[in-house]
């Protein structure tokens, strides 16, 4: 029996080569729209009707749009426009189902069902559909869309660090935290943020690809970005009405789409994987969509 079997810890387990590879796919796409000035031969917004519809070149790698625009550089800053938005919309869901789950797990009772109800209500509803109906009401947009995103995935991060909670609070030294008097803010950062940081990291990461997906989506429907910025959604939906006399307009746009949600995912099964967290992502908090038991006396 080795060291770590006698002392009843978990052995490091290590990510999967695949994490890697969705790691360095992220990193390349955050690092070619950050040099997007540098390694675009254009401003995305610059116009030349003479080089309308051009085929791919030494120039121009993956040809011009419509109205002559260079499609590498929209594409590079573009990645801008879809990357910020979906960590930043990651973050706020995160923080925002985070102090709710925290809020339901440490007022058990009448607020932790009314809560917990609200997120039910939210769950049931198809993501998309919901999205798509609060952009309708907001209107369409940029950061109207990024507050849909977050509205729709804020239960998924509640419900994971509930559950954490009710864990926590029933471990001996939580309970003699709460019989000393130690504040509410204390215990949760000391006790249940880190008993539920290696779920809302898998859960984080994975939401990063399905809101690149998501934003994409709605720009493609002509709600979210709006032109003339650049976006990887809203290319694609201009690209469907040249599939016959230039199909290589969506080549590029499909390609870092498929890239980011590709390694968000890789990265997000293999941290899910090492940090033994399985069961705890989106599918298992939206499957529980139903009220908890209650935790034993």
């Amino acid at each position: 029996m080795n060291a770590r079997a006698a002392t009843g810890r978990p052995a490091r387990r290590v990510l999967h080569p695949s994490g890697a590879l969705g790691a360095v796919l992220l990193g390349l796409l955050i690092g070619a729209s950050l040099l997007a000035p540098w390694l675009s031969p254009r401003g995305p917004a610059e116009v030349d009707l003479r080089r309308r519809l051009a085929p791919p070149s030494l120039a121009e790698p993956f040809g011009t749009d419509e109205l002559g625009r260079s499609t590498l550089a929209r594409v590079l800053h573009g990645g801008r426009v879809s990357l910020l938005v979906a960590v930043v919309t990651t973050l706020a869901a995160a923080l925002a189902g985070g102090a709710l789950g925290a809020l339901a797990g440490a007022a058990p009772g009448r607020l932790d069902a009314l809560l917990m109800r609200l997120v039910d209500a939210l769950l049931i509803c198809p993501p998309l559909l919901l999205a798509l109906a609060i952009v309708g009401a907001l209107g369409p947009g940029l950061w109207q869309a990024a507050i849909a995103l977050t509205v729709v995935e804020t239960p998924v991060f509640a419900r994971l660090t509930r559950a954490a909670a009710l864990v926590v609070r029933e471990l001996p030294f939580v309970e003699a935290a709460v019989a000393s008097g130690a504040p509410s803010a204390r215990i949760f950062v000391r006790h249940v943020l880190p008993a539920a940081a290696g779920s809302l990291t898998v859960q984080a990461t994975l939401t990063t690809g399905f809101v690149v997906v998501a934003m994409s989506g709605l720009s493609f429907l002509g709600l979210g970005v709006q032109p003339p910025t650049a976006d990887w959604g809203d290319m694609l939906a201009r690209a469907r009405h040249h599939l016959l006399d230039a199909p290589w307009l969506m080549l590029a746009p499909g390609l870092a789409l498929s890239a980011a949600v590709l390694g968000a995912n890789l990265l997000g099964d293999a941290l899910r994987d090492a940090l033994g967290t399985r069961g705890t992502t989106a599918g298992a908090a939206r499957g529980a969509a139903r009220p908890a038991p209650a935790p034993r006396s």
